[in-house]
């Protein structure tokens, strides 16, 4: 397992996110900031059913491991 799965459950959502709010940032245009959270949205959508997946494919063991790691952000969500 990789470091960034160590921390959070998620790390390629989580850089995406932070890619395009970086993005953002920089050419915040009206199309973006509707679009964001609508990504935000989804992304969190897809990671949930993942985990769904996983916790079919895995069962107990993939459920210790959501307690152990936060989905997106280390120590906070």
């Amino acid at each position: 397992m990789g470091v960034s799965f160590k921390y959070i459950r998620h790390p390629q959502y989580t850089g995406l996110l932070l890619l395009s709010f970086g993005m953002m940032a920089e050419w915040a245009t009206l199309p973006m900031l509707i679009l964001y959270p609508v990504m935000i949205g989804m992304y969190i959508r897809l990671a949930k059913r993942e985990e769904k997946d996983m916790l079919v494919e895995f069962g107990d063991q993939y459920r210790a491991y959501m307690k152990e790691t936060k989905m997106f952000i280390p120590f906070i969500v």
